[in-house]
Order: structure tokens, then sequence, then C-alpha cells
């Protein structure tokens, strides 16, 4: 697959996973009579743009994102007063008589109805996430580990990248002792105390058909992360280099394919919200955050690996993307569901100062967050 195909084929991917979340909030907006303005997938200048039924449908410039805006959605508009509500002269006449219908308002539905718009987007993400698994395993079956000496995925920025080691090498042998199982490799390099370890190396030719090259390496492993423990619940011992073996699709029985998606949907939503308790709670390392770049990167990666891969590489970024919008954050779904639930037990809606300064407190902590997460991208780009 050429560079500018595998480009393609990761926009088209990450496209389709936000479309998902987006049209949940847009199909339980018009499931509750709240009338919709626009449906964008994308920020920035438009690219392409049409209107339907009164909405404005939209594909932006910046692929990382997208969003619905609902009538009615603007505290200003809903709540203030005729001063707060300046700034509608920016808007087309059908947006305007849009915005002057009361009942298709969003913010003055009932707290069910704006809670399940709201949960809508992330529910949908789980289920594509269902549906891709099925998919999956209906089409290519079950992942089975090999056990034999050969490289299947070496980890960015772990000992192995950087020293060299290449996805397909077959490992001949470590320290000048024959290798001939993937079991030996891993009870080597964990038992290995961290000291530099000599790998010797089959590698194929770039050219088809090209004779087997044997290579050299020197790989100094390092200790064995415990976040990755605090994500998978598993008690972790040794040393790693950031290898793993190669593997194959085993046919899977039609009875199974439900429950292993079901199975694949939970253990990716586990290992996500440890992921995400562990950054809190400063047990997993900032330096893991990772942003448009590195989700780029694993992308591009995933569909070089071929279309199983990056099905499991879209499994896992519509889970995430879930989870994280879940979060209570003001700006993020979760912070709305807070937002609605604390005005539920107040009585009344929030004071729109109180609501404003709930807004900022939440896009300084997304925008310190983005800002850590191009960092590392960076980092790891630059080698920094």
């Amino acid at each position: 697959m050429g560079a500018l195909t595998n480009a393609a084929v990761v926009i088209a991917a990450i496209g389709v996973i936000i479309f998902v979340h987006e049209l949940g909030h847009f199909l339980l907006a018009r499931w509750n009579k709240v009338e919709v303005l626009e449906f964008a997938i994308g920020f920035g200048p438009k690219l392409l743009a049409m209107r339907r039924g009164g909405t404005q449908y939209s594909l932006r410039i910046i692929p990382f994102g997208g969003y619905v805006r609902m009538s009615g959605d603007d505290r200003n508009l809903v709540f203030g007063s005729p001063k707060d509500r300046e700034g509608e002269e920016g808007f087309d006449e059908e947006t305007l008589a849009t915005l002057a219908r009361p009942e298709g308002w969003f913010l003055t539905k009932g707290y069910f109805a704006k809670c399940s718009i709201v949960l809508a987007g992330p529910l949908f993400n789980v289920a594509f996430a269902f549906v891709l698994a099925i998919i999956s395993f209906a089409t290519f079956g079950g992942i089975v580990l090999q056990n034999a000496p050969v490289i299947g995925d070496v980890q960015p920025g772990y000992p192995a990248a950087k020293a060299g080691i290449q996805p397909g090498d077959t490992v001949v042998s470590i320290d000048g002792a024959p290798i001939d199982s993937w079991t030996q490799i891993a009870k080597t390099v964990r038992g290995s105390g961290g000291k530099d370890l000599s790998f010797v190396l089959s590698r194929k030719g770039d050219i088809e058909g090209a004779p087997q090259a044997t290579v050299q390496i020197h790989v100094q492993p390092i200790p064995d992360s415990a976040e990755l423990e605090v994500m998978t619940g598993v008690k972790t011992s040794g040393h790693v280099i950031g290898i793993a073996p190669s593997y194959s699709y085993e046919p899977m029985p039609k009875g199974e394919v439900i429950t292993a998606a079901a199975s694949q949907v939970w253990n990716v939503s586990v290992m996500t919200v440890r992921g995400f308790w562990g950054l809190l709670s400063g047990r997993v390392s900032r330096k893991n955050v990772g942003g448009p770049i590195l989700m780029f990167q694993e992308a591009s990666r995933s569909a070089k690996r071929g279309s199983g891969t990056l099905l499991n590489f879209m499994i896992f970024i519509n889970v995430t993307l879930a989870i994280l919008n879940l979060l209570p954050i003001p700006v993020l779904d979760g912070g709305h569901l807070v937002i609605f639930s604390i005005e539920v037990i107040k009585g009344s809606a929030l004071s729109l100062r109180a609501f404003q300064r709930m807004t900022t407190m939440g896009m300084l902590f997304l925008l310190s967050l983005m800002a850590l997460a191009l960092t590392n991208d960076l980092g790891r780009v630059f080698g920094m």
C-alpha cells in the first residue's frame, strides 16, 4: 500500500469514527424534536457544504473532530437577557427563523431527553466498536500468537525500535545462544537484568526474491513498565525491549463470534478506563499521552499490516473516544451530563456566570491536555 493511499485510508477510518459519534448526537436530537443547525465533520474552513431540511451538512479541512450544532444550545440565547443575545446578525435568514422557534431548542427539553442526546455519541462509538469486532472475528477469525522466533511487531520508542530491529526479522541467536522459539526470546530478555544483548537476525531483502541477510544488533533491555500493569491489571516483572510475536488468524465458529466481540470491546474498555485513571492518579506517566500525530502514526502502522489490524485499531479508537467524552469535564459530553444533573437537583438553570466559569475551566484543562499531547508527539518524532 503506497504512502498516499495509506494516508487516505487512515483519514477515512478516522473520519468514519468521528461521523459515527456525531451521528449519535444528530439522530437522538432529531428523535427528541431538537432542530439541528449544522452537522460538521472536521474543524476549520469548509471544504464541502450542503443544506437540507434546515440543517447544513459540512466537511471541514481539519479531520480530527466534528460537531452537531443544535438550535437552542446557546445559554445566552435561551437563558440570557436581550443584551446577552447579541451576535445573531452573523446567521442567515433560515437559521434565524429556526432559532426563533423555542419548541426546537435543545436546552428547553427535559432532563432525560438532553441526557439521551449527549450520551448517544459515546454509545454509538461503543456500538460501532462492537460491530467492527463482529466483522473482524467473522471475516478473519481469532488471533493466534505464534511461538516461532519471528518479530511480529516493534513498539516505537522502545530499545528494539531504536536499535533497528524490524517486523519480520527472525531471531537466530541471542548472545551466541541459538534461538528456536518465541518462548526462548521472552525468557532471555526478561531475565537479562538490563544488560546489553547481542541479537543475530535473519532479514528478508527489500527486493522480492533477494536472499536473506544476516544482521547483528545490540539491544539494551529496560525495566518492564509498571504502567502496563496499571492498564491490564496483570502483574509484570523483568525487562523488555518492545517486541511482540508474530500471529495468524484462525477461523472462529459462528456461534462464538458475538461472545468474542463483546469480550474484546469489554477488555478494551477496562484497559482504557484503567489507563485514564492511571494518568489522573499519577501511576501512568504523562509521556504516554498521545495526540493527533501519534494517532495518525499508529493508524498508518495498522493500515500497513492489513485490514484486520486496522479494524482492531478502529475498535480501540472508538472505545477510547467514547470513554474520553464521558469524563466529567465541562465542554465534554460527560461534563454536560454533570451540569444537567446539577440543574435538576438545583431546580433551575445554572447562572450564565457559573456556566461560563465551568466552561472556561474545562477548556483550560483540554487545552493543557492537547498541548501535552502535541509536545509528546513532537518529542517522539524528533527524538526529544
